[in-house]
């Protein structure tokens, strides 16, 4: 006698109360998107094979350099301890490293090139490099001054970057962006625009302190005129119910790979003439 609760199978197995009966093969394998569907949908392949990772997963923190117990300048565009720890992390021993000016003067830029040239590479800056030549450097460093930075001039230097670049050769910018004007200056985004506008892989953003780290805490040490800026926007901001503007202690280092050999540019019509003789 069979009693309320209990239930059997098919084939008079018991099978515990509140269990699922078993899957069978065939409603395995005949997965409808409708009862009336004329074929069988299957399983997407590329649907990943693991289970997806805990949303409490933690994500990979973007790369972080300090500076170690010596402050930067947030005024030098070229500091020397950025460029040692660029010229190191992307580039090996009698490497072409190119250190492009603009939109600098390329006279402040021979600290840069000295710097790189002690650390053995083979070194010089963009204003000496033969124009004709293309796809030799390794590695091309640039700084954005934020004052100066154009979007015009940024197309300028990544372009210039892209044809120095060998396949496979880094380009590495300094920048950042400034709100001197009481407006957000992205620097940074239009870098990364004009990048990849011009086909290059965008790798890496790496924050780079200015400030040095003691007992857990940023060391900031303004001078008189910093001070007095930051105070005047404080005021500004508490004037306007606006929040308070941060203190800016590190920049942006962009980093970029060149994944295409350097395709020689078309010749002009005047040189296309001048070279073949032909007129077209």
């Amino acid at each position: 006698m069979t009693r309320l609760g209990d239930s059997h199978n098919t084939e008079g197995s018991a099978r515990r109360p509140g269990a699922r009966p078993p899957r069978s093969a065939r409603a395995d394998a005949n997965r409808r998107p409708y009862p009336t569907a004329p074929n069988v949908s299957r399983v997407s392949p590329a649907r990943p094979a693991k289970p997806s990772p805990s949303r409490t997963t933690s994500s990979t923190p973007a790369t972080v350099w300090s500076c170690g117990s010596t402050p930067i300048a947030l005024d030098e565009t070229w500091p020397t301890q950025l460029v040692v720890k660029v010229v190191s992390a992307f580039s090996r021993t009698r490497d072409r490293v190119v250190v492009l000016p603009w939109p600098t003067n390329p006279s402040s830029t021979s600290d840069a090139v000295d710097a790189a040239n002690n650390l053995g590479r083979r070194a010089s800056c963009g204003s000496e490099v033969d124009w004709n030549a293309s796809g030799f450097a390794d590695l091309v460093v640039t700084s954005a001054s934020p004052n100066q930075t154009t979007a015009e001039l940024a197309d300028e230097a990544v372009l210039t970057a892209a044809r120095l670049l060998r396949l496979g050769g880094i380009f590495v910018a300094l920048t950042h962006n400034y709100t001197t004007t009481g407006e957000l200056t992205d620097h940074t985004g239009q870098l990364v625009t004009r990048a990849q506008f011009a086909d290059l892989l965008y790798l890496q953003h790496v924050v780079a302190l200015h400030a040095p780290i003691r007992d857990g805490r940023f060391q900031v040490e303004l001078n008189d005129r910093e001070a007095e800026e930051l105070g005047r926007a404080q005021h500004r901001a508490a004037v306007r119910g606006l929040p308070s503007p941060h203190l800016r202690i590190h920049s942006d280092v962009l980093v970029f790979a060149q994944p295409h050999d350097h395709l020689a540019r078309p010749l002009t019509p005047a040189r296309a003439a001048a070279e073949t003789g032909v007129i077209r």
